[in-house]
């Protein structure tokens, strides 16, 4: 599936680009130790054994000062995917929950550091994902937030408000009772294989802003059947998209993969 990459930079590229930034000193530091600890596990292990434990070691200290081991991770995630093939990066999952509104429908939640990623899958097969991005600053607070590349767009979660990311939805989901969230989809046509993007800001992600507030005051007018799109474009000038996911199912599918209030703070 085509999708808008980030350019194809060697690690060195990436080494580079720390040892310019105000963190160069710590990452003098951490590199010659590192470098140090691989020269003593060479003098006493296998050389694989060595190289292996190496490679996980780097991918640690650079998650505390880039965000490219995560992107990365994600660009390998596509909807059609086989699920035994995507664990081989993400591991096993932490949490698994059955759907209750689609027979052989499961979602699996795998979170990281920095973003829980949730898969749906049927059969063995990726039918549709989400990943909301979380609040983590690493060993230092000069780390920015996550804002990965939302799929088939040149924007980022986390930077920029829906009104100037995104043209309005004809449709919307929101809540304000086991989770406060708002989410919209957008056909992606033949360019994204007819599958939907989501974009949705929810309570546990990075910076909700006044989402609880002004979803809540839409969500009391819903009842009483007063919600204007007035009020809907002034929640979307407000907000900023800390979820992204992508779909083939119905909106009501991807609303029922988000973990609530509840099950967010008891699993993680």
């Amino acid at each position: 599936m085509s999708r808008i990459e980030p350019e194809d930079k060697a690690t060195s590229s990436g080494v580079a680009e720390v040892l310019s930034s105000p963190l160069s000193a710590h990452w003098k530091r951490a590199k010659s130790g590192f470098l140090y600890l691989i020269a003593l596990m060479i003098g006493f292990g296998n050389w694989n054994d060595t190289k292996e434990l190496s490679y996980t070691i780097f991918q640690g200290i650079q998650a505390n000062f880039t965000h490219h081991v995560e992107e990365r991770l994600l660009n390998k995630i596509d909807v059609g995917n086989y699920l035994a093939y995507v664990e081989q990066d993400l591991g096993f999952p932490q949490v698994v929950k059955r759907s209750r509104t689609k027979d052989g429908l499961e979602f699996r939640y795998y979170k990281k550091n920095k973003f829980l990623l949730t898969l749906l899958v049927k059969g063995g097969r990726i039918s549709g994902y989400l990943v909301q991005t979380l609040d983590y600053q690493g060993l230092y607070s000069q780390l920015s937030a996550f804002s990965p590349a939302i799929p088939f767009s040149d924007k980022q979660l986390n930077l920029d408000s829906y009104t100037h990311s995104f043209s309005q939805s004809d449709k919307f989901q929101l809540d304000d009772f086991n989770l406060v969230y708002y989410m919209e989809p957008h056909p992606l046509g033949a360019k994204g294989m007819y599958t939907t993007l989501y974009l949705g800001t929810v309570e546990y992600g990075v910076a909700p802003g006044s989402l609880v507030e002004r979803v809540r005051e839409i969500a009391e007018k819903q009842v009483h059947g007063e919600a204007s799109t007035q009020q809907i474009n002034h929640l979307r000038d407000q907000l900023k998209p800390n979820m992204y996911g992508i779909g083939e199912g119905e909106e009501e599918v991807m609303a029922e993969a988000l973990l609530t209030r509840y099950e967010y703070n008891t699993y993680f």
